[in-house]
């Protein structure tokens, strides 16, 4: 049975270090414990993070590394139930775990010149790292951030430091740590402080990859839909129309409705900064039944693959247009 990391760290009266408990998952009540048993990504990650964790800990300074711990473990829990925001910190914190010991020279960091961009990052999330020069001391840096509409920007000079490089803001406490977890990989980690550098949403943290890319993401990726089987049955059915609906559920909420009584789970969302703007609602229903909609270019464009409703809106998604009345509907699929 899958074993799922504790949030309790206890300490134990023993020359060992203390160890890191753990429960099953039949015991996971956390919206994020609960997500990481049902994932089997997740549950892999969390099972690679135990063993990471377990042996960092062997190696010494166990105080430092269960502190962060502590913190990381916070983080983790405010995900929620979210998969993806599970999965980015999950990759993160693995990687930085297992990275902790690798120190660049002058000439690690002059080869680091140039663009990088944060592991997970997609069309509307994501952040970016470029290395600009690099100096005896140090090196300037541009950071930037989006999250939806809303977006951030750090810039400056980073102080060569034991660990990696740091960055002290001059207008407040704001401090950006860049640790290296490899020749190509970058970790970067932001004090609170630097909250006041981005928009509601916008952070600086992860793991950066050399280069410029952008993850491409699924409707079950976000929690959308439950089956890849349906998934692709539903990207054949809206074709190119697709990739607008994963943009649209950047922000997803499943606590919906089904006025309908069709026996559909509800899935609505939105794009950080541009409800009302970019909005989509779909209806998965039993079997290979699906409803959905979305707010484009001041119209609203409607897909199913049941014909009893292939010209008409179910009463759950006339609900959701009720926030945009003005919005002329399109039946996409109609024929």
């Amino acid at each position: 049975m899958h074993k799922l990391l504790s949030v309790v760290l206890m300490f134990i009266p023993i020359p060992a270090v203390s160890l890191a408990a753990s429960f099953d998952c039949s015991k996971a009540r956390l919206p994020a414990e609960v997500a990481i048993c049902q994932d089997p990504e997740l549950s892999r990650l969390d099972e690679e993070m135990a063993r990471a964790y377990q042996a960092a800990l062997k190696k010494g300074e166990s105080q430092q590394l269960k502190a962060s711990q502590r913190a990381w473990l916070k983080e983790r829990n405010g995900c929620g139930s979210n998969a993806l925001c599970l999965k980015r910190l999950y990759t993160a914190r693995i990687s930085q775990i297992k990275g902790t010991g690798v120190r660049w020279g002058i000439s690690d960091w002059k080869r680091a010149i140039g663009k990088w961009t944060e592991a997970e990052t997609t069309s509307m999330e994501g952040q970016w790292l470029n290395i600009k020069e690099v100096a005896d001391r140090g090196f300037t840096f541009e950071l930037s951030a989006l999250s939806g509409s809303h977006t951030g920007e750090i810039e400056g000079f980073a102080a060569f430091s034991p660990q990696g490089a740091l960055f002290k803001s001059e207008e407040n406490d704001c401090q950006v740590e860049f640790l290296p977890l490899g020749s190509d990989r970058l970790e970067v980690e932001t004090s609170g402080e630097c909250w006041s550098y981005g928009g509601i949403g916008v952070g600086f943290d992860g793991q950066y990859l050399r280069g410029v890319h952008e993850k491409t993401l699924s409707l079950v990726d976000l929690g959308v839909l439950k089956s890849k089987t349906k998934d692709q049955a539903f990207h054949k059915l809206v074709g190119p129309a697709y990739k607008d609906f994963v943009e649209r559920f950047q922000l997803p909420n499943d606590d919906n409705k089904d006025i309908d009584g069709l026996g559909a789970r509800v899935v609505t969302g939105g794009v950080r900064g541009m409800f009302t703007i970019m909005e989509a609602i779909l209806m998965d229903g039993p079997g290979m039944k699906v409803y959905a909609a979305m707010l484009k270019d001041d119209k609203v464009e409607y897909f199913t693959n049941d014909p009893d409703y292939a010209r008409r809106l179910p009463k759950t998604i006339e609900a959701w247009r009720q926030h945009f009345p003005q919005a002329s509907v399109f039946f996409m699929t109609a024929k």
